[in-house]
């Protein structure tokens, strides 16, 4: 061969390794895309692909009522619209409507509840005048039935030492006795960041009696408490800073057209655990605008969408996908409407310690000094305590909520599919209280048991 052909020769190899190379790389990338042959038509056929995931795991999946795999599995399907169930014995069923595209994933993430969750008691001597922490992670409570009067007094339970699915290593600690005041007849309001708690005690006209802190981090002796009723405005002033500090951090989170609705035109406004949505009640009827995002996301919730706004109803605004979703339209539903949330006043020069004005046009905290002091106290509570209010809380994966009656708690996923009940009994005080890692579900009730105290008991939903 001549030095020209064996030239030639490479030239015409080396073209034909880089065209090989070319083709196998784009079939790879269309085949991860999702496309593959169509042996009838002939060429690639555009697929979308379901990541079918699940808590727990390995459950069944059915694609149109046909079992197709376990999870977790990634499933690649024709374009189209499908109705995904994922069911496992034991656990309460999943269902779902997902428009399939073309080269997009969409994912089930389908969290399952036992349907016969197991429950355990906490306390034994009964628990009332029951107080949650504003993050959620502690709950005092009250006993005055124990059988040495020493282990009467106030308790906080550590939600923390639910977690893991081991019960033994709950911490319960006792922070005062009843020997000097009897707390089942006090209010307790907590202070922002979670390290105190203001007992006040009333008089049958509601006026305030006398009223101390307690330190929940070490038993507080009676001789050692000094009444605080005469600062208590002072108190309540600086720990409504507190709030106002939070609660302008969470405003920069918000999209300026809903920013005004926040401030006009709802009450009852959580976010949630990721702080990527946001739990509203409308106070008017409106229109949302269109969804910004929506063209630049390659997938978004399939979920119909609720975007004409209606008085009186439960919302969930997902800040990530600029989506919102209608959780109730049951005005029972609602405790109470309250300006739970509060903005920065945009009449006064803001700063991290301005006082915070109220999304609707009751008191606001700027005014609070010409509130009645007991007034100032349930501004204060409902703002740190959203169970007063409202009977739905956030789950802590933020893709549930929560919902008590006096009759059962049920979980429902923030866009209002797959309402779940999780246990049906008398729930006092429509207290559903999840710890941390959302295994366990803290609730108040004597399972309408006769003549038997209310404790407090651990669902566990693992």
């Amino acid at each position: 061969m001549t030095t020209t052909k064996a030239k030639r020769f490479r030239l015409i190899l080396t073209l034909l390794i880089i065209v090989v190379l070319s083709t196998g790389t784009l079939i790879a990338i269309k085949f991860a895309k999702g496309y593959r042959p169509n042996l009838q038509k002939g060429g690639l056929n555009g697929m979308g692909l379901l990541s079918a995931t699940s808590y727990p795991k390995t459950a069944q999946v059915f694609v149109n009522d046909h079992l197709t795999t376990a999870t977790d599995d990634t499933l690649y399907l024709s374009p189209g619209t499908y109705t995904i169930k994922i069911a496992k014995e034991g656990f309460s069923g999943w269902t779902k409507t997902f428009p399939i595209s073309s080269e997009l994933v969409s994912a089930t993430d389908a969290r399952l509840f036992p349907s016969l969750p197991s429950i355990s008691p906490l306390t034994y001597n009964g628990a009332e005048n029951i107080s949650i922490s504003p993050d959620g992670n502690k709950v005092l409570f009250v006993v005055k039935n124990a059988n040495l009067a020493d282990n009467n007094g106030v308790f906080i339970l550590s939600m923390n030492s639910l977690t893991n699915n081991f019960l033994g290593n709950s911490q319960i600690s006792q922070i005062t006795d009843l020997s000097s005041y009897d707390y089942t007849k006090a209010s307790f309001f907590w202070s922002p960041d979670n390290t105190e708690v203001l007992a006040v005690f009333l008089n049958t006209e509601n006026d305030i009696v006398s009223s101390h802190l307690l330190n929940i981090k070490g038993f507080n002796k009676a001789k050692d408490l000094t009444d605080t009723t005469v600062k208590l405005p002072l108190v309540i002033d600086n720990w409504q800073k507190q709030i106002s500090v939070n609660n302008n951090n969470y405003l920069k989170l918000l999209p300026e057209y809903l920013l005004d609705i926040m401030k006009n035109s709802a009450v009852n406004i959580f976010l949630s655990p990721d702080q990527e949505k946001i739990l509203y009640t409308t106070t008017k009827d409106l229109e949302l605008s269109t969804n910004p995002l929506e063209s630049s996301l390659p997938s978004i919730n399939p979920t119909q969408q609720e975007r004409h706004l209606q008085k009186n109803r439960i919302y969930v605004f997902d800040l990530k996908e600029g989506t919102n979703y209608l959780i109730s339209a049951d005005e029972k539903s609602i405790k109470s409407l309250n300006p739970l949330f509060f903005l920065p006043d945009e009449t006064k020069e803001t700063d991290s310690t301005a006082t915070a004005t109220a999304s609707t046009p009751t008191p606001t905290p700027s005014k609070s000094t010409s509130l009645p002091l007991i007034d100032q106290l349930k501004t204060l509570a409902a703002q740190t305590n959203p169970l007063l209010s409202y009977n739905l809380t956030w789950y802590p994966t933020s893709r549930h909520l929560i919902i008590t009656s006096p009759e059962e708690i049920a979980v429902i996923e923030y866009d209002g599919n797959n309402r779940t009940t999780i246990f049906q009994t008398n729930i006092e005080g429509q207290i559903a209280i999840p710890s941390p890692d959302g295994h366990r579900l803290i609730i108040l009730t004597d399972l309408k048991q006769k003549n038997s105290l209310s404790n407090l008991f651990s669902i566990d939903l693992k």
